[in-house]
This record gives structure tokens, sequence and C-alpha cells, in this order.
């Protein structure tokens, strides 16, 4: 069950991280090339806007970096308090259990899928040693 979280959780950090990037830098190269967010158009006044922007393309990754790393903490740990929950009352789920992750981890077919990464990485693990 760690696993599939843990492989869902990564592709969500990156895409994130993605977004940020990509949104930010694309905002600041408008608003730089424009005249409608600052009222001049920047690029006019600089010799070549792709310092800046490398520049701000650096701080959104630094910046989507770590709020995403905020996110998978919190993920993370909302998964942990569950699986103590379920330890504590035996295997069986009590009111603390929202309906639709008590739904993804009753799920057949996600307990598959998660046995197959599990062996996967597993297999993989032993090839590297």
């Amino acid at each position: 069950m760690f696993a599939i979280a843990n492989g869902i959780g990564e592709i969500f950090i990156f895409l994130g991280r993605a977004f940020i990037i990509v949104a930010t830098t694309v905002a600041m190269y408008y608003a730089m090339t424009t005249d409608a967010v600052t009222g001049s158009d920047i690029s006019k006044e600089l010799d070549n806007i792709y310092g800046p922007l490398f520049m701000i393309l650096a701080i959104a990754y630094v910046t989507g970096t770590m709020f995403m790393s905020v996110w998978g903490m919190a993920a993370d740990t909302i998964l942990q308090c569950f699986c103590i929950d379920k330890e504590l009352t035996k295997g069986k789920y009590n009111n603390y259990t929202p309906d639709k992750l008590r739904a993804f981890v009753e799920d057949p077919k996600a307990k598959a899928a998660g046995e197959k990464l599990a062996a996967s990485r597993a297999a993989a693990k032993e090839d590297f040693e």
C-alpha cells in the first residue's frame, strides 16, 4: 500500500513542481514582453530577457520544490495516520477513516497493483545489488 501511495505521490510532486515552474516562467515572460501588466514593455529596456527569465526559472524551481515537499510530507503523514489507526483497531476501520480512502484501500485492483509494484521494485533492487 505504501508503494502505491509513494509512487502516486512522486508523480503528483513532479507534476506540481513542473506546473509551478512553467506557469511562473510563462507569466513573467508575458509580463516582460507586453505592456499589459506594467504599462511599459520591459524587454525593450533589457539587452536580453533570457537572463532574468533564467533567474525566475531558478527561483520558481526552488519555490516549487519547497511547496511540493511540504505537500508530499502532508500526504505521507495522512497515510501513516491511517495505517496506525488500522493497526490500533486490529484491522477494523473506525469512524476516523474517510470513505474515499477506505474504498481505495479495499479496492482489489489497487491491492493487486500495489503488490505488483512492490514485486517489481524488489526485483529491481536485487538486480542492482
